[in-house]
């Protein structure tokens, strides 16, 4: 049972407070004043399998791996078109099966995601969800942006449909009243002394999200109108490719901010949580999706060394050949 005879306040979950609230006919204040540990259940305590330490090294290198397989390798290569006229030599094999298996780690977290909003979650999870939301789905939207000459056409077309609509269910359903009912609502209003740690995540104020999503439907408008003005005073031929790949940067920017926010709803959680915060606990799951990242860094760092040993040996023929003709002068 959630709440037994010795102690009136033993409560385990938010429905259960919401329960015991309905039965005796209290008020929302009678209950935060009678039962102060109601606050932390309304505003959470964590969760280890949705933002523990392994679960926020899932993301992380996500972001990460992402990052380095997308809008990195395209300033890259425009680096070395510029200074060098010649591009690196690439794998795009890793970067495509990159891409395929960040789909197979987004699109499980966007439905376990859904899911966990159903189960009107503690106001501090919903918040983490909404940041894990943007974070995931622009981290996708880098790598695709920035590969999308190169991605398999319906592994590209399979995960991008899938993140796009479960992106927009966990956006509309984060914010609904169903994972945060009125009575629940009503208890975090009172909980004043959580709200003071972090009051930017006490509200559901959507304008500065929606404000935002804008911009960046905006932005990216605007980069396809130069682009299309530039070809035309050019009188050259429209590239979506150099477009594309400047969504991808804006995408990882993106991503990145969410990254910080990820971090920084976590520790407003601990704050918040004090001792009873549960995030620094390991779990198997955890660990076994940690150590799923491992063969893509062995990958990389390999894809690395190749390039970087490649190059070296490039210049060292070079040097080898200047030098066989400062020995051996042309009689020309």
């Amino acid at each position: 049972m959630a709440q037994n005879s010795t102690s009136p306040c033993s409560f385990s979950t938010l429905k259960d407070v919401l329960r015991a609230m309905r039965v005796a006919n209290s008020s929302a204040e009678e209950i935060t004043s009678l039962c102060p540990d109601v606050c932390t259940l309304a505003y959470g305590n964590g969760n280890p399998d949705l933002s523990g330490r392994g679960m926020m090294s899932c993301y992380l290198l996500n972001v990460a791996f992402s990052l380095l397989c997308g809008p990195t390798y395209t300033l890259t290569c425009w680096y070395y078109w510029l200074r060098a006229k010649d591009k690196p030599m690439a794998k795009p094999k890793i970067r495509r099966l990159f891409f395929e298996v960040q789909g197979l780690f987004t699109v499980p977290i966007f439905i376990a995601s859904v899911v966990r909003i159903e189960q009107a979650p503690p106001l501090f999870e919903i918040t983490f969800l909404q940041f894990l939301n943007w974070t995931l789905a622009f981290s996708f939207y880098a790598t695709f942006w920035s590969l999308y000459h190169s991605l398999r056409k319906w592994p590209m077309v399979f995960y991008t449909c899938c993140v796009v609509a479960l992106q927009m269910t966990i956006f509309t359903r984060s914010g609904s009243q169903k994972p945060i009912p009125m009575e629940a609502r009503q208890i975090i209003d009172h909980c004043t002394e959580h709200s003071a740690i972090a009051p930017q995540y006490a509200g559901q104020d959507w304008k500065l999200q929606v404000a935002v999503g804008c911009a960046v439907v905006g932005f990216a408008l605007t980069i396809l109108a130069i682009a299309c003005i530039y070809s035309r005073a050019s009188r050259r031929p429209f590239k979506r490719r150099p477009v594309f790949q400047m969504y991808g940067i804006c995408c990882a920017g993106m991503a990145l901010y969410g990254a910080t926010q990820l971090v920084a709803v976590r520790e407003a959680m601990r704050n918040d949580a004090g001792q009873a915060f549960m995030d620094d606990q390991w779990g198997f799951g955890q660990v076994a999706a940690v150590f799923m990242w491992v063969p893509w860094a062995i990958q990389i760092a390999e894809h690395v060394y190749g390039l970087i040993h490649s190059r070296q040996g490039s210049s060292s023929s070079s040097d080898n050949s200047s030098l066989e003709e400062e020995h051996n002068p042309s009689d020309v």
